[in-house]
């Protein structure tokens, strides 16, 4: 990391030479390939104290901590750690992966239809072409959609199990609207909207 002084940095110890580096280096492995490797570093001196402003290029995005001590060292300590969690906090934001999906299912059973005075006619009756096959089910109602991110297919194979035969979600890379459902003979279909 390119580090330019503008001020007058004093004498520091060989062991507080070392920490500043490894502050310095920290920074860099956190900065990465993403950023300017280079630190301006603004050092002044007021009354009793030590001030040290720190500014960082980021992400295209400017970083500065302001730090104050006793003396220039605890100075640049206290902004080097400022600067640290301010970019540990952006990274944190950018990396949210958590992709968990918190399904809140309420299952509605369907209410049986009233007898009337009269002939009540069956489905198995109304279509023939069922052979008597019952289609009493429940209908599942999914909510809380609104704060599930975006997903990749394989993200949503890995999410469906026995008691949740489908998913729907949205696909990361079309930002649309997919079905993947879990057929009976174990292979799965993928509607895609």
């Amino acid at each position: 990391m390119n580090i330019t002084y503008t001020g007058k940095l004093g004498e520091l110890s060989p062991e507080q030479s070392k920490k500043l580096q490894e502050h310095y280096d920290k920074l860099s492995k956190m900065i990465g390939d993403r950023g300017d490797k280079n630190a301006h570093v603004m050092l002044d001196q007021e009354n009793h104290g030590h001030d040290a402003e720190i500014t960082v290029n980021f992400l295209h995005q400017s970083f500065t901590a302001h730090g104050n001590g006793t003396d220039q060292y605890a100075a640049l300590t206290n902004a080097l750690q400022r600067l640290e969690r301010q970019i540990q906090r952006l990274r944190d934001r950018r990396r949210d992966t958590s992709r968990e999906t918190a399904y809140k299912v309420k299952v509605i059973t369907p209410m049986p239809a009233p007898e009337a005075a009269g002939t009540v006619t069956t489905m198995a009756e109304a279509n023939p072409a069922t052979n008597g096959a019952s289609r009493d089910g429940s209908v599942f109602v999914v909510t809380d959609h609104d704060d599930r991110k975006p997903m990749s297919m394989e993200e949503a194979l890995a999410i469906i199990d026995d008691e949740l035969p489908y998913i729907s979600y949205r696909d990361a890379q079309t930002n649309r609207v997919n079905v993947l459902i879990r057929r009976a003979d174990g292979d799965f279909d993928l509607i895609e909207g």
